[in-house]
């Protein structure tokens, strides 16, 4: 249906070799790499390393996506903040794949995750492809309150969802 072509065209996170006809500009500029450094894009399938914990995840994410001038004090506390915001602190040392049968994280904390990973630059624009595929009708419904706060809280929340009729 083009949801997701719609969505990373206007994120300016098209794939190489894809073809976008007119601009992008936002308050009349062109976006350019500021999306990439002042979005963030929460994609419809979560894209970890499975042998990380959520908390090797995350501390790596912070290293590569925060601002280089962050402190690495700075980076831990953001990690562990946004951990206990998401309710993920108490998962932090589960590995985010079931590797050898160890316990792994549900289908609601690894979105949860794939939101804290976009939300440790601050990001003041977010986007989220399908954030609810493949979620129960209560994780879907944190999920969608985890979204709602944010954007009470100043942040411009745009998400596709795939309704089927």
């Amino acid at each position: 249906a083009g949801k997701t072509t719609l969505m990373t065209a206007l994120a300016h996170r098209t794939p190489e070799g894809t073809i976008v006809d007119g601009e992008i500009a936002m308050n009349g500029l062109p976006v350019g790499d500021f999306m990439h450094r002042e979005s963030g894009y929460m994609h419809q399938e979560e894209l970890f390393v499975e042998n990380l914990t959520v908390m090797e995840h995350l501390t790596i994410m912070a290293r590569l996506r925060m601002d280089r001038r962050t402190t690495a004090l700075a980076r831990r506390r953001r990690v562990n903040q946004l951990m206990r915001q998401l309710s993920l602190y108490n998962a932090r040392h589960t590995r985010l794949g079931g590797l050898d049968g160890l316990k792994t994280l549900s289908g609601g904390e690894r979105k949860r995750l794939a939101f804290a990973t976009e939300l440790l630059i601050d990001p003041g624009l977010l986007f989220c492809d399908e954030p609810t595929t493949g979620l129960d009708s209560s994780s879907a419904q944190k999920l969608m309150t985890l979204l709602r706060a944010s954007a009470v809280q100043g942040k411009t929340v745009i998400c596709t969802i795939h309704q089927p009729s």
